[in-house]
């Protein structure tokens, strides 16, 4: 039988800094440990790696410290330290960061994936449009030319890479999801019900709009509801979020419990009533999977790339405008049991098509495939 070669997966940073692409890695790399693949991964090291390494438990992690702006700057420690994980497949997870500007060093010593995990995406692309063009120049274009296989996680994310390589060989995979067991009733609030956002507090989220939209809402609704907003403060917009809410007038109707993981984040998914992305741009988000997977009820904007929870009845449609997301809300948030479908229906969907086991077969398929094994 033949036995997949060593794969370095190379990635900006492990920790919840790195968002759902740090997650998303996760998750992949775990899965492929369970069936048996030789796994390494490298990775900066920043404030918060050393708190979340433990979470990457069972796969083998490097931790890179540049020595110097100069060397964060050019990759070459993180070079190093990939280089000295042996790869013969390189997989690289998102551009403009170290971890592509190191893979330029390595073109000629492993087959390189490339993962840009929404990066390409027409918003993401027109923000810091200059410094995206300049790097792009000195470093990603050597990428992407030498890039053996590109991974997207939807069908608009192909579209993106074609639209900057056409020739592109590309595979389809999304990203996954760890079921949890539902056996257990909720913890939920018998006054109040849980509207959740979890997610980094970013621009591109939309959670200005969602404030705006939630104080649109008509009292009554909003008395029997909370809108709970979690999630890493990446740019320090916190503070003009809970401003925002005051001065709208809903703050006491929000609670802004900051990052959560492990054991607060599974019992914050229990004690939700409904979920919410009024996002910009996205590649495939993990929280949306994880929401299905506790059979949760969605809000979500196109640009989340989900389709299909639309198609089958799992997702409620939503804009980034204030306006239409507080007319959503009050559709379907006075709607118990279509909240309660369209909760069953993302759990089904979850169990069938974002499992972490299929995501990780498919991509030892695809890496196979590339004829990355050994006789």
């Amino acid at each position: 039988m033949a036995e997949v070669v060593r794969v370095v997966h190379a990635l900006d940073t492990i920790s919840m800094l790195g968002g759902g692409v740090a997650e998303a890695v996760r998750g992949l790399c775990l899965a492929l440990v369970a069936k048996g693949a030789d796994v390494r991964v490298v990775a900066g090291r920043d404030v918060r790696s050393e708190e979340d390494l433990p979470r990457w438990a069972g796969v083998p992690v490097t931790l890179v410290e540049p020595r110097g702006k100069i060397d964060a700057l050019t990759g070459a420690s993180f070079a190093a330290a990939v280089r000295a994980a042996a790869p013969e497949l390189l997989h690289i997870h998102g551009v403009w960061g170290p971890a592509s500007r190191a893979s330029v060093r390595l073109l000629a010593e492993a087959i390189v994936v490339l993962s840009p995990h929404g990066m390409f995406d027409a918003w993401a692309m027109r923000r810091s449009r200059i410094k995206k063009r300049l790097s792009a120049w000195v470093w990603e274009r050597h990428l992407l030319r030498h890039a053996r296989l590109f991974h997207a996680l939807c069908v608009p994310e192909v579209d993106s890479i074609r639209a900057i390589h056409a020739r592109a060989a590309i595979v389809t995979i999304p990203n996954g999801v760890t079921l949890p067991k539902l056996d257990s009733a909720p913890d939920v609030d018998a006054t109040r019900a849980t509207l959740l956002f979890l997610g980094r507090l970013h621009p591109k989220k939309g959670v200005g709009e969602l404030i705006a939209g939630w104080a649109l809402l008509p009292p009554t609704l909003r008395a029997s509801w909370r809108l709970v907003i979690a999630g890493w403060d990446e740019l320090g917009l916190l503070q003009d979020l809970a401003a925002q809410a005051e001065t709208l007038g809903v703050a006491g109707e929000m609670h802004f419990p900051g990052p959560v993981l492990g054991a607060a984040k599974d019992a914050l998914f229990r004690s939700a009533a409904a979920f919410i992305l009024p996002s910009y741009s996205e590649g495939l988000p993990l929280s949306v999977l994880e929401a299905w997977s506790y059979a949760l009820p969605v809000f979500i904007t196109e640009a989340c790339n989900l389709p299909i929870g639309f198609e089958r009845n799992a997702a409620f449609r939503v804009t980034t405008a204030p306006g239409e997301i507080a007319a959503a809300l009050a559709a379907r948030l006075s709607d118990p049991a279509a909240l309660a479908a369209a909760g069953y229906a993302g759990r089904k969907l979850a169990e069938r098509d974002y499992s972490w086991e299929s995501v990780a077969e498919a991509m030892l398929t695809a890496y196979a495939e590339l004829r990355f094994t050994k006789s």
